[in-house]
């Protein structure tokens, strides 16, 4: 063999190596993402405002899917003992061939189901889905895009819109963060309006287990039949 050949045959079986260490990286990173839903499935803590239950994973070498359940309760003390959490179903979709920038990347969509579900159907209409998608970083950190459709709440002759929401997500390892905005929210009944411009909502939560963290509600500007008020900004904000 000619050392030319050597040389061929010598970066041939260099790049091979290179694809499969690529592929058993990509492998693992998906068995790595199976075994903590798992793990947060079977051991839910009990401390915890957030739980993941009825776990259906479909895991396959270089993708993977599934559903589970995400229960929300109020750890606060503002529910009656015995209130049911608010229940939602995420369906996810995983591709976690390693790439540069990111372990992984996914998509997802959420639905509120039982008691919740019935609720909002009964207020806004069924078929409300919240959906999103985004990458997981080498250290575990999630960061995800996020969109809402219009919503309209009607009670009797009033009603509140809302416009078509987008925001980002943001899953440390124990911190949650949620930035949301949207281009205005209208209020009508008693024959009277008011509309909401550049609404956004951010919610940082330091401890997303005990649901401790700060939000803040913020608004630019009000529109009411007495008048219009600009530059509100910052509305609200709270410590939970």
């Amino acid at each position: 063999m000619t050392s030319r050949n050597k040389t061929i045959a010598a970066g041939a079986a260099v790049a091979m190596l290179a694809s499969l260490g690529w592929v058993g990286a990509s492998i693992q990173t998906g068995r790595q993402v199976e075994a903590e839903l798992k793990a947060l499935s079977a051991h839910p803590d009990g401390r915890s405002a957030m739980r993941l239950t009825r776990l259906q994973h479909d895991a396959g070498l270089l993708s993977s899917s599934g559903k589970a359940e995400l229960q929300f309760r109020d750890e606060c003390g503002g529910s009656a003992a015995g209130d049911s959490p608010v229940t939602v179903e995420v369906e996810y979709r995983l591709s976690h061939f390693v790439l540069p920038g990111s372990a992984a990347r996914f998509d997802w969509t959420l639905r509120p189901i039982g008691p919740a579900a019935a609720a909002l159907a009964q207020l806004a209409g069924a078929g409300t889905t919240l959906r999103g998608e985004g990458e997981v970083g080498f250290s575990g950190e999630v960061r995800s895009s996020m969109a809402l459709p219009e919503l309209t709440f009607r009670s009797g002759e009033g009603s509140l819109r809302f416009a078509p929401a987008s925001g980002k997500l943001a899953w440390g390892r124990t911190t949650l963060a949620l930035d949301v905005k949207m281009d205005h929210v209208v209020m009508r009944g008693g024959g009277s309006a008011a509309e909401l411009q550049n609404v956004s909502l951010a919610m940082d939560l330091r401890n997303r287990r005990l649901g401790t963290g700060t939000s803040a509600l913020s608004v630019d500007k009000v529109s009411t039949g007495l008048g219009t008020f600009e530059g509100v900004r910052e509305i609200g904000r709270a410590h939970v």
